[in-house]
């Protein structure tokens, strides 16, 4: 059984798959405005990064997963749903949304939507406490 046929079998819809597969915004973005990780019971973690333009609209974002296809999926279809949105459009980003841009995800996968979510949310937190309390970000990880 080939790739595609196996992601069939377990009912991920076409664009799911490709989506998965395209692996956009996918990638760590240096000196990022916002950074935000999340973590999962499935093992599944996603990391993201966004960078902000003067308007405080996403210019460039990018994450990072070792997680399963959906997980991918669900980071690249948030990433794609992000770009050009202020603070408040990001927070008003949704699970349907999400499972929406992917033609749905089969019920056992839709945690997956939670993951990349949260990370997006932990990202608009930190742009936030980073704009309050600028001297944090002398304390972030080497990486971001």
């Amino acid at each position: 059984m080939n790739q595609k046929d196996l992601y069939s079998s377990l009912q991920y819809s076409q664009k799911t798959i490709t989506t998965a597969n395209a692996k956009n915004y996918m990638g760590r973005l240096e000196k990022a405005d916002a950074y935000g990780r999340t973590k999962c019971n499935c093992a599944d973690d996603l990391e993201m990064w966004i960078n902000f333009n003067e308007q405080e609209k996403v210019q460039e974002i990018a994450y990072l997963t070792e997680g399963c296809l959906s997980t991918v999926a669900c980071g690249s279809a948030v990433c794609s749903l992000a770009m050009g949105k202020d603070l408040k459009g990001l927070m008003a980003i949704t699970f349907q949304d999400v499972d929406q841009e992917l033609d749905g995800l089969p019920q056992d996968s839709q945690h997956t939507i939670k993951i990349a979510l949260e990370a997006l949310h932990a990202c608009v937190a930190d742009y936030i406490t980073l704009k309050r309390e600028g001297w944090r970000k002398g304390y972030r990880p080497r990486s971001v």
